[in-house]
């Protein structure tokens, strides 16, 4: 089992770095009711990079694929590097033709998570990840690495549980500075969340031409090797 979660735990880092749940959470956190909030977001993350993997590595199985588990895992994983790399190339030629890093305003789409309730910051994690390349290939390439090892139902749902702990890492942060007494978490959260909105472009980059290199890898180690 630890070499098994040791083979998906690098795709768990890939969704740690991304900065687009980091910022939704700081905006959860930020606005009315929002430890609460924030809370029902950090459950929903987990739900979704727990069931996410439990659900998709089955299908890529031996019971479904037979013989040809190895070779359709092969494939999938360099289809995705090979999506990762192309993306991490578009964002960095945008970064080159804007240079200069001056601060930047938020996403229009941030201002729509003041509007949500606890029910849908629960589900919000759900879109999130959909709409996100880096997230929703990480999560599809743990689930075909998990599959490989076809699995019974139990340690399936350990290793899961494992990775979407992990997971959650980089959105729990801000939820553990909110809650600390001694810090002013109003002023760090805002300041953490500039820098993301300002930066991020350049942390998709490395994230998606890094996690492509691996995709690729891997892939070509499982076809050829």
């Amino acid at each position: 089992m630890g070499y098994v979660i040791t083979a998906i735990l690098p795709y768990a880092i890939a969704i740690i770095v991304s900065p687009v749940p980091i910022v939704a959470m700081i905006q959860l956190l930020t606005g009315a009711d929002g430890m609460r909030k924030g809370l029902t977001f950090l459950a929903g993350w987990f739900a979704v990079c727990l069931l996410a993997p439990a659900l998709l590595s089955p299908l890529l199985g031996e019971p479904f694929w037979g013989g040809l588990r190895h070779a359709v895992t092969g494939w999938l994983l360099l289809l995705m590097g090979a999506a990762l790399v192309v993306l991490g190339g578009a964002v960095a030629a945008k970064v080159l033709h804007h240079p200069e890093a001056g601060v930047r305003e938020p996403p229009r789409w941030l201002s729509a998570l003041d509007w949500l309730g606890r029910p849908e910051a629960a589900l919000a994690p759900a879109p999130l990840n959909v709409a996100n390349p880096l997230n929703i290939i990480a999560l599809l390439a743990a689930s075909a690495v998990l599959g490989r090892f076809a699995l019974g139902v139990g340690d399936t749902l350990l290793a899961a549980a494992v990775f979407a702990l992990v997971c959650c890492v980089g959105i729990a942060v801000p939820v553990i500075t909110a809650a600390l007494p001694t810090v002013d978490s109003a002023s760090v959260l805002q300041r953490a969340r500039q820098t993301l909105v300002t930066y991020g472009d350049h942390i998709r980059t490395a994230v998606a031409l890094l996690f492509g290199a691996l995709l690729l890898w891997q892939g070509l180690t499982i076809l050829f090797l």
